[in-house]
């Protein structure tokens, strides 16, 4: 990782794929994971050194207009095995547009399992800070393919494409943020949405620590995990409550 000219940050990474945590190495395959992200801010660091470089909110009042903008790509070979450990929250595996797991037995046809796949995600991020106000988003595309099945499976690859923006302003400064967030994905399978809002309350003088309350409308998820409140194909209402703390 660097930044080879003023403003310009890069961060490459190579690894041994998309979960790996609690798989015994003797099951990791030799496949390799490649990521790489590039990001671009003209008008000076997005945020303050520290915790805060990247920070969403505008939590210390940026006197003038700073912005960000970035891409990023990931590209791996996966197999059922390390993407279907759901023992450590910190494992998010792959899911379908319609919420289904995408190595799990049934997936794509009734009786036949996807053992292998390779994944590619290529994501256009954006942020934007002024005296308070904040809003930043994504658009991501995601393609799966050449699938190696224990049978017929009647696609030989699937495209999703999303979005996601989230908006707040301090209505105290360094103290107290109203904001609202809403996201949705263009799926092969389903095309699922939510839309939530809710404040986060910095309650000591740190940027690092904060609560928030939530309340978000889902429709249809396409994922879930142990550590978020969605589950897959979730739809209705949910209400959130968290203690943040940035170490």
């Amino acid at each position: 990782m660097g930044e080879p000219v003023p403003g310009l940050w890069y961060h490459v990474f190579v690894g041994n794929g998309l979960n790996t945590l609690t798989i015994p190495t003797s099951k990791i395959d030799t496949n390799l994971l490649f990521s790489g992200t590039v990001s671009y801010e003209p008008f000076g660091n997005f945020g303050p050194p520290g915790k805060a470089r990247h920070m969403y909110d505008d939590y210390y009042g940026s006197e003038k207009p700073i912005i960000r903008i970035g891409t990023s790509f990931t590209a791996s070979r996966e197999d059922r095995f390390t993407n279907l450990d759901q023992s450590n929250p910190e494992n998010t595996a792959m899911h379908n547009s319609d919420g289904v797991l995408t190595f799990a037995a049934g997936a794509f046809a009734p009786g036949v399992t996807v053992e292998e796949a390779t994944y590619r995600m290529w994501a256009i991020d954006y942020g934007f800070k002024w005296r308070g106000f904040s809003a930043n988003g994504q658009y991501f595309f995601r393609w799966l393919y050449d699938f190696t099945a224990d049978g017929p499976i009647p696609v030989d690859s699937t495209f999703d494409s999303g979005t996601e923006l989230v908006v707040g302003h301090f209505v105290i400064p360094r103290k107290l943020e109203l904001y609202g967030r809403g996201s949705a994905v263009f799926g092969e399978f389903r095309s699922p949405c939510e839309a939530g809002a809710g404040f986060k309350w910095f309650f000591v003088p740190d940027h690092r620590m904060w609560l928030t309350g939530e309340a978000l409308r889902v429709h249809q998820s396409a994922f879930g995990g142990q550590l978020y409140q969605y589950n897959a194909g979730m739809d209705g209402w949910a209400s959130i409550g968290q203690m943040t703390f940035q170490f």
